[in-house]
């Protein structure tokens, strides 16, 4: 039998059909890499770090997956590369596709490609208003605080509101 691990993704866009570009990152998530367990809000939020025409549209998710860190890393950036991401090396752009891995089971990983936790998340409202959406009290295997209590300390003041309920609905 396969071992089956637990994966959370952040993903978010601000190019394009932003909406679009959620949706289709989810379904080949779903298609390479597991089935989607839960799905955040969807959070509209500005740029963190750069200044861009476009606010963001940001959210996590949940799935089951067979995969290591590693080679999740590198479905997510064919993924992210297949709809259009464009890369930079001096620094953060806008982009129709960003997705990060934040949690992978409860796993600490500080060196190589893929850092787990996703080092910056503790300071990204952006991502911690989703994550708290999918389990207030999951505890961040670093610190040992929960969600709930990483978004109560959170410094980042960036006005950040619901867009979406449900990515898959009209509402």
């Amino acid at each position: 039998m396969e071992e089956v691990n637990s994966l959370v993704l952040g993903l978010g866009s601000n190019l394009g059909d932003r909406i679009a570009n959620l949706q289709e990152a989810c379904l080949r998530i779903e298609q390479e890499i597991g089935p989607i367990t839960s799905y955040s809000s969807v959070y509209d939020s500005p740029p963190l770090g750069f200044e861009a025409t476009s606010t963001f549209l940001n959210m996590c998710i949940t799935c089951a997956t067979p995969f290591f860190p590693q080679t999740v890393l590198t479905k997510i950036q064919s993924i992210e590369n297949d709809l259009g991401r464009i890369r930079s090396e001096t620094g953060y752009i806008s982009r129709t596709l960003d997705i990060d891995i934040i949690f992978f089971n409860h796993l600490v990983l500080t060196e190589g490609p893929a850092l787990i936790p996703h080092p910056a998340f503790r300071e990204r409202k952006f991502v911690l208003l989703p994550l708290n959406d999918l389990d207030a009290s999951f505890m961040d295997p670093v610190t040992h605080l929960t969600m709930k209590e990483l978004l109560y300390t959170c410094s980042d003041d960036s006005l950040i509101s619901c867009s979406k309920k449900n990515l898959f609905s009209s509402e």
